[in-house]
């Protein structure tokens, strides 16, 4: 599913704040030593930094580089935290890898609640699975085959169910609200 989906679902913000410039997807390429998916550059391009809300939505945020790297040592420090949960290998707890080991999980975004969004980066970028972590265990965590338009489109339809979402989240006033603070 094209960008242009999630476009005609949740408009962005007629002034998206904070767009990426190539230089500073470069920067974060080269210092992640990977590619990352078109279709990150392309939300981030259209939307910018900020978040998905609504009358009951916490906030759902994609991240977005605002600056290279500034944003490559806050997605390293989130790896961090990852490893801390998991220990020195998978568990029952966290049954993942996590980035730079093959396979890993590299943090995507996140919400209010501390719900995770990771890339699983198994093969091509652009073929990268999205994982949702929001509670211990194998039971807290699910992988979907999809693009991020298709999963964000999904999840806002409420054609997937996910627990750390209950309804009526996403149901009404969904918008994007861009981020203003301090760069």
């Amino acid at each position: 599913m094209p960008i242009s989906e999630l476009n005609k679902y949740v408009a962005p913000p007629e002034l998206a704040t904070h767009i990426p410039k190539l230089d500073e997807w470069e920067v974060v390429q080269s210092q992640l030593g990977v590619r990352l998916p078109t279709e990150l550059k392309e939300f981030c391009a259209k939307y910018g930094v900020g978040s998905f809300r609504g009358e009951e939505t916490v906030g759902l945020s994609i991240w977005c580089p605002i600056d290279g790297l500034t944003f490559v040592n806050e997605l390293r420090a989130e790896c961090q935290r990852y490893l801390d949960a998991r220990g020195e290998e998978e568990s029952d707890d966290f049954p993942f890898k996590v980035f730079p080991e093959a396979g890993g999980l590299l943090p995507l975004g996140s919400d209010e609640n501390d719900v995770w969004l990771c890339w699983v980066t198994n093969g091509p970028p652009d073929e990268w699975s999205i994982a949702v972590r929001w509670t211990w265990g194998k039971v807290g965590i699910r992988v979907f085959n999809v693009s991020l338009s298709q999963f964000l489109v999904s999840i806002f339809k409420r054609e997937i169910d996910l627990p750390c979402w209950p309804a009526p989240m996403f149901e009404s006033d969904l918008h994007f609200v861009p981020y203003h603070g301090p760069t």
